[in-house]
């Protein structure tokens, strides 16, 4: 695995961070140590042999390569589990949305509103007949 530049940096603010835990007082500011290499290098040269601070800064210099190893099968179907719930949660919430909004112009809609009467009115004339002659006890049941 190849270690960029960003990710080098931030190991370098933590080493310096924990100045007290490695026993050796750095002379050079850490918030100005990771902008210039020179700076950088001064303050490593303070915590590592100069033999790895010269390993180091070479591999610094050096753009990352990206990785060329295959995924695997579990790597894919991750992927694919993470693609599928992006976009479900992204699509459900549009989908939601231009529904809503389809169904509020639909129902300002005069037309709109006989039909769901007309419909309304037909089911409770079946449900009424149904059970005054299918099922006369129900009626029976109800107290006044």
């Amino acid at each position: 695995m190849h270690i960029t530049k960003n990710q080098l940096r931030k190991i370098i603010r933590e080493v310096l961070d924990e100045e007290e835990n490695v026993g050796v007082t750095v002379d050079v500011d850490p918030k100005d140590a990771y902008g210039d290499p020179n700076k950088l290098r001064a303050a490593l040269l303070t915590m590592y042999p100069q033999n790895q601070v010269d390993i180091f800064m070479s591999d610094m210099q050096k753009s990352p390569q990206p990785l060329q190893e295959a995924l695997t099968r579990t790597d894919k179907e991750d992927i694919k589990g993470i693609v599928k719930k992006e976009l479900d949660a992204l699509f459900s919430k549009e989908l939601k949305k231009a529904l809503e909004d389809e169904l509020k112009k639909a129902l300002k809609k005069k037309d709109v509103k006989d039909d769901i009467a007309d419909i309304t009115k037909k089911i409770m004339k079946k449900l009424y007949k149904d059970l005054s002659l299918q099922h006369p006890y129900i009626i029976d049941r109800i107290k006044l």
